[in-house]
């Protein structure tokens, strides 16, 4: 991958937490925005605010996963400001709502550590 796409993904991991202007992400590659999106989508498949998306999304997906923060601090957390979006967006790309997701990943987390010595009815 071309390194300066490279930094920009770098870029968009580290500062999920904060919109990035297109100044900034144009200014860290020294490039104009209409060829930073060619370059970008030609070597991701995908243009840069959905990759932005996905990557934040992804990180949500893991901080549902592994801690109980609440909803709000996950949604602030990556960046996702407005809840009707984070949620209409985790759906769309996970097929499944942040907080069924949250659950039915408990469920099955406390289903793979029982241990079956504790068996009702032995």
């Amino acid at each position: 991958m071309d390194p300066r796409i490279q930094k920009i993904v770098s870029l968009l991991e580290e500062n999920l937490h904060r919109p990035l202007t297109s100044s900034e992400i144009t200014h860290a590659v020294n490039l104009s925005l209409p060829h930073l999106r060619c370059l970008f989508r030609a070597a991701t498949g995908e243009p840069l605010a959905r990759y932005q998306k996905a990557i934040r999304l992804r990180e949500a997906q893991k901080l549902l996963r592994d801690t109980s923060l609440n909803m709000k601090a996950i949604r602030l957390k990556v960046g996702i400001n407005d809840e009707s979006h984070f949620v209409r967006d985790f759906k769309r790309m996970y097929g499944i709502t942040p907080m069924r997701y949250r659950r039915n990943f408990t469920s099955q987390a406390l289903l793979n550590s029982y241990d079956g010595n504790n068996q009702v009815g032995q």
